[in-house]
């Protein structure tokens, strides 16, 4: 996954993963606002996903920014999103509210 994203393979490296739709619903602005705190550990990040355009910006801004330790994929992928869940280490699951329960 680290290579797939662009980033360094270390594998002693914890990859957090993001699969979702990027919409204030299911809380990617919280996890923007979390993303300093969470760079000054020492973790990866891959987000998979698509929606505002806001949202999309503001994590390719972070890709540009820290692109030893940020990887973005925007758009649907449901064989990534697989191999996503098999290869991250963490899932970042943020929600402001889950209308189907």
């Amino acid at each position: 996954m680290q290579e797939r994203f662009g980033l360094p393979v270390e594998p002693e490296i914890p990859l957090l993963c993001f699969i979702g739709r990027l919409v204030q619903q299911k809380g990617v602005d919280l996890l923007l606002q979390a993303m300093g705190p969470l760079l000054q550990n020492s973790v990866q990040l891959a987000f998979l996903g698509s929606g505002d355009p806001v949202y999309e910006q503001a994590l390719l801004y972070w890709a540009r920014r820290e692109p030893q330790r940020v990887g973005v994929v925007l758009g649907y992928n449901e064989a990534l999103a697989h191999q996503m869940e098999a290869g991250a280490d963490m899932f970042l699951m943020p929600s402001r509210f889950e209308p189907a329960g």
